[in-house]
């Protein structure tokens, strides 16, 4: 039987697969298994990755996403996370690049304890499946402080290429980099490019999710919209994004998987944690198990 892990190895690598592999990147929504908020949960590596193998039990998908997102950047410069929803929004303060690349130093705290985690889901799944994680680009943190020198991006550049060399060391075998942009795609790859050269040493795979377009020079493979469906290039290691509607709506996911079943050109299909929070753990799981084609 094909594992998860052989699956996603086989999309990436162009190789033929027996289906596309679905990428869950649904994180917040874990700690709907440990039954405490999120931001408890986020303090203890051993009830996260728990939390995290029990939602895949369930919901399925072909990896377990961790994610080093933004708004644990914006709490490491000083900023307080609102917690009113089941994932946290964040108003960022006025930093520098140099001062934010400071205050995340050498990936203390909660930047720990998600690597922690990384190793924790690696050595539980094996060969069975791929741990992701999940980073904002420079560019998207330039974008929140207001930095757009050159040395800026540099060391933003310097400080996320830091932290996802240890979580390559610590298994992960998928990097997706979320990334801005103002329609420069030149400047978003050069950006970026850095960063996934240290992905490819460690033999993992990089994935760029940007405002690019299909037709756009963008690094292989990419992630992009539902929308851009028939824009898809033929040849180019693509992902689409499930519509949200497409979560509790049987219809609308329906109409969606004949759409990308006939689509040659998407290697892989990924869900949002935006989409899967709003519904209950039972939608969600006859979702995804319909979205395995």
């Amino acid at each position: 039987m094909t594992t998860s892990r052989q699956l996603v190895r086989s999309a990436f690598s162009g190789s033929k697969s027996e289906r596309r592999p679905l990428l869950p990147l649904a994180f917040y929504h874990a700690a709907r298994f440990d039954g405490a908020p999120f931001d408890e949960l986020i303090g203890d590596a051993t009830r996260l990755s728990r939390a995290l193998l029990q939602q895949r039990q369930l919901l399925g998908g072909d990896c377990i996403s961790v994610h080093f997102d933004e708004v644990w950047f914006a709490e490491a410069a000083g900023a307080s996370l609102d917690w009113a929803d089941e994932m946290p929004r964040v108003r960022w303060p006025s930093i520098e690049a140099e001062a934010l690349a400071a205050a995340v130093g050498d990936g203390a705290g909660v930047f720990a304890t998600l690597v922690e985690v990384v190793d924790r889901l690696a050595k539980q799944l094996r060969r069975e499946a791929p741990v992701m994680v999940a980073f904002p680009g420079p560019l998207l943190l330039a974008s929140r402080i207001g930095a757009g020198k050159a040395a800026a991006l540099e060391r933003l550049g310097g400080m996320l290429r830091g932290l996802i060399e240890r979580c390559c060391r610590a298994g992960a075998e998928l990097v997706l980099l979320r990334e801005a942009g103002d329609g420069a795609v030149e400047r978003m790859v050069a950006a970026s490019a850095p960063i996934f050269n240290t992905v490819r040493y460690y033999n993992a795979t990089p994935i760029l999710w940007g405002p690019g377009r299909p037709q756009d020079l963008l690094p292989d493979p990419a992630l992009f919209p539902a929308e851009a469906a028939a824009a898809l290039i033929p040849g180019r290691k693509s992902g689409l994004i499930v519509p949200d509607a497409c979560l509790g709506d049987t219809g609308s996911l329906a109409a969606f998987v004949a759409k990308a079943a006939a689509l040659p050109d998407a290697v892989f299909l990924a869900v949002l944690d935006e989409a899967l929070v709003p519904h209950s753990v039972e939608a969600n799981t006859q979702s995804m198990q319909g979205l395995s084609i």
